[in-house]
């Protein structure tokens, strides 16, 4: 008797784009707490492994982490709750850091400058840092605060800042240069603002490639090149200025590893290397939509290089936070070009946001 021998095929990934009976014989119609690496399925990380779930009440929630060098060698991994900032400690308790302030449930900006962390997410609190002291700090005379942080040229910059009460969303704020508590810039001339010339609509985040930084936008991209002149440090040029086009729809969505970043706009997910961005959504698009729409909190995007110690799998990560206290984790993994996702429990997308998996 003849008995064919089953052929085994390099695994696909998610694949919503047909009906199940018509996919290929590779791809999943789900494929749920499963990676692919190499073509080959693999078992997804021990839930244990990844920081715990909040306990419920939102002041737990990781909004932001760090880990840095301070000035003296020494690292610390900082943890941004809503309300306060704490440092982990080798045996995994917390130990908080300065005074709270006023609840914001925003994931945080955050820039490692000159052996400090900065961090802010917009609202009446202004711009903040850590040294590694036992306290936290504002960062000198800076003018209010803003959602989104990035550097270049020797500069902090803030993006969509937050001034005397009043938000400007077009508005980008940068330091003296080789100092980030320095804004005025009456006192230091390197430090200035500008508000972005005819474009339609917001700042949602920044993405230094190579040496040209990328203000993002809900519907456009600007692209900033020094000019070496300490007065009018920058050269402004928009990809797009109408009120549709690619951009960083979902703010938070953006990462950046090494010169590439990855972010969602309104039509697909794309990758952007300081050219023109490539869509990569493919066939899980629609599924990944679904679960954009149903987010019951801000959405998150990380790119991590390893999956592990000596584990390569570079992949963005976009954490989606549904009701019923889940969070639906979509992986694309770059070297396969294939989507999976994964069911985690809610707050995963924080712990993500900074903190690679271990």
């Amino acid at each position: 008797m003849y008995r064919k021998t089953p052929i085994i095929p390099p695994w696909g990934g998610w694949d919503n784009s047909a009906p199940a009976l018509t996919l290929p014989s590779n791809s999943f119609k789900q494929i749920t707490n499963w990676l692919i690496n190499k073509q080959r399925l693999g078992a997804f990380p021990r839930n244990a492994d990844m920081w715990p779930a909040p306990s419920g009440d939102q002041n737990d929630i990781i909004l932001g982490a760090r880990t840095f060098q301070d000035k003296n060698g020494v690292f610390h991994t900082m943890l941004l709750l809503p309300d306060r900032v704490k440092f982990l400690n080798p045996d995994g308790s917390t130990t908080q850091i300065g005074a709270a302030w006023p609840s914001n449930v925003v994931p945080y900006s955050i820039e490692v400058y000159q052996n400090a962390v900065y961090f802010t997410n917009g609202g009446g609190e202004p711009l903040k840092y850590v040294d590694g002291s036992n306290n936290w700090f504002v960062a000198g005379d800076v003018q209010g605060s803003s959602l989104f942080l990035g550097k270049l040229a020797a500069r902090l910059l803030m993006l969509n800042t937050f001034e005397n009460g009043f938000p400007f969303v077009n508005r980008v704020r940068w330091s003296a240069v080789d100092n980030a508590n320095e804004w005025d810039s009456t006192i230091d001339y390197t430090a200035g603002a500008t508000t972005i010339p005819e474009v339609e609509d917001q700042l949602t985040g920044w993405a230094t490639i190579n040496n040209i930084g990328f203000a993002f936008r809900t519907n456009g991209i600007t692209a900033f090149s020094p000019t070496g002149i300490g007065a009018a440090p920058w050269f402004i040029e928009n990809f797009s200025i109408g009120p549709s086009g690619v951009g960083n729809a979902f703010p938070y969505s953006l990462s950046v590893y090494g010169t590439l970043a990855a972010f969602v706009a309104f039509d697909d997910i794309y990758l952007f290397t300081g050219q023109a961005p490539s869509a990569i959504g493919g066939k899980a698009k629609k599924s990944i939509f679904r679960d954009l729409a149903s987010s019951v909190a801000p959405t998150v995007g990380t790119l991590l290089g390893t999956l592990g110690a000596g584990i390569d799998y570079l992949a963005y990560w976009l954490a989606c936070p549904q009701a019923g206290n889940v969070t639906s984790m979509w992986i694309y993994h770059f070297d396969d070009g294939t989507w999976v996702n994964e069911q985690l429990p809610y707050g995963s997308l924080y712990s993500l946001t900074n903190i690679a998996l271990t």
